[in-house]
C-alpha cells in the first residue's frame, strides 16, 4: 500500500492548474475526500495529501461500486484507481463484468480511468485502463 500511495501522491502533484478532483478511499464502502470535485489549488493538494497518509488496508474490495459512484457524479475528467485488482464484494465481483458496467456507464463521459496496482501485475487493472483511455502503472516498479 505504501508504494501505490508514493505514486498517488506523485500524481496528485502532476495535476494541472484548473483541475477538478476528488478522492475516493474504498474498501466496503466507498469513502469521498468530498462531497463533490474540488478545484486543484494548495489547500485541496494538502487536503488531498493528508487523505492519501491516512489510508489503511480494511475490509473488501468493492470495486464496481466505488467506481460507478465516480462516473454518476460527474464534473471529473480523470481518476486515479489504486486497487490490488481483486474485486470480492458489490453489486458485480466478476472482473468481465466489471469492465463491461464501467465501459457502458463511461461511454458518454469519456473519463480518463488510470490504474495503479499495488505491487504485482493485474490483467484486471490493465485493461481497466486500457478501455478508459489510461495508463496502468505497478507500484513500486
Amino acid at each position: 500500500l505504501e508504494l501505490a500511495k508514493s505514486e498517488l501522491l506523485t500524481a496528485i502533484t502532476k495535476l494541472r492548474p484548473g483541475t477538478f478532483f476528488n478522492l475516493v478511499r474504498f474498501s466496503s464502502n466507498p469513502i469521498n475526500l468530498n462531497p463533490k470535485p474540488i478545484k486543484l489549488s494548495p489547500k485541496s493538494v494538502k487536503s488531498a495529501k493528508q487523505f492519501v497518509r491516512g489510508l489503511q488496508p480494511g475490509g473488501g474490495t468493492n470495486i464496481y461500486d466505488s467506481l460507478a459512484q465516480v462516473l454518476q457524479a460527474g464534473h471529473v475528467d480523470t481518476i486515479f484507481f489504486l486497487s490490488d485488482g481483486a474485486p470480492s464484494m458489490g453489486t458485480f465481483v466478476d472482473p468481465e463484468r466489471i469492465l463491461q458496467e464501467i465501459l457502458r456507464l463511461n461511454q458518454e463521459s469519456q473519463v480518463t480511468i488510470h490504474t495503479i496496482a499495488m505491487g504485482f501485475t493485474s490483467a484486471f487493472m490493465e485493461n481497466l485502463a486500457a478501455q478508459n483511455r489510461g495508463a496502468y502503472i505497478i507500484a513500486g516498479r
